[in-house]
């Protein structure tokens, strides 16, 4: 499959690079993107977009207390 990105750390979409990436697993590649957080935006396809905001989602209901010492 192929996806497109913007990466980049600007606060507009100005100046971000957009980037075409080929890769086998979906769901470890949205892990890897997920974790770049907010410098990097998924353009597409809808479901490489979709898993990523899963990971995210995910990460964001983890509750730090029960994670700690992991």
């Amino acid at each position: 499959s192929v996806s497109a990105f913007l990466l980049n750390r600007s606060s507009d979409l100005e100046g971000w690079d957009v980037l075409t990436v080929l890769y086998t697993d979906r769901f470890a590649f949205a892990g890897s993107l997920a974790a770049l957080a907010d410098a990097v935006m998924v353009l597409g396809p809808q479901q490489l977009r979709g898993d990523v905001v899963a990971h995210l989602t995910g990460a964001a209901a983890l509750d730090p207390h029960e994670t700690e010492g992991r």
